[in-house]
């Protein structure tokens, strides 16, 4: 079980490393400060996801329309390139999926 254990210890480190900054005795018994600090980080974390998803929707038009304009690269119905040691930047047929 070394992956469930080490998961763990990150959830861990990630869940428990903010807590003592933002939940201050001060702020006893309400932790508005806290609360405050969590909310913002999920609207950060929301906009942040709002706008990979626009991102990537722009990528995979500009790839598509590489292909249609007749770029070889950009246009592999035989997926000549799948298995080469490629990330998504340097591969111009892979598209997102969403």
């Amino acid at each position: 079980m070394f992956i469930a254990d080490q998961t763990n210890k990150r959830n861990h480190l990630t869940n428990t490393t903010p807590g003592p900054q933002v939940f201050r005795n001060t702020d006893k018994p309400r932790y508005f400060i806290a609360f405050s600090t969590h909310m913002g980080c999920y609207v950060l974390l929301l906009l942040v996801i709002i706008f990979l998803r626009f991102y990537l929707r722009r990528l995979n038009k500009q790839r598509d329309d590489a292909a249609a304009a007749g770029v070889r690269e950009a246009n592999d119905k035989r997926n000549i390139h799948a298995f080469e040691d490629l990330t998504d930047k340097e591969n111009a047929n892979f598209r997102y999926v969403f």
